[in-house]
């Protein structure tokens, strides 16, 4: 016998993108067609400079160009 119940579940969705670069707004969740971003998380470890430390950046694709470029050089 297989017992089933209805609950409600509360969930998180993003609403908006915007690029920590420019600030242009990248994505919403409304958008059927989209820019697609880079997103990097780093966490610092013990002894670093930025011991503890959080970082997070969300980067447009023109953005992310212009960083690949700088790095490349």
């Amino acid at each position: 016998m297989v017992k089933k119940e209805m609950r409600l579940v509360e969930r998180e969705f993003v609403t908006d993108v915007y690029c920590d670069v420019c600030k242009k707004r990248i994505h919403t969740e409304l958008d059927k067609l989209h820019e697609d971003y880079i997103h990097i998380e780093k966490k610092w470890g013990y002894g670093s400079k930025n011991d503890g430390k959080e970082c997070s950046y969300d980067i447009c694709e023109d953005c992310w160009a212009k960083i690949e470029a700088f790095m490349k050089k």
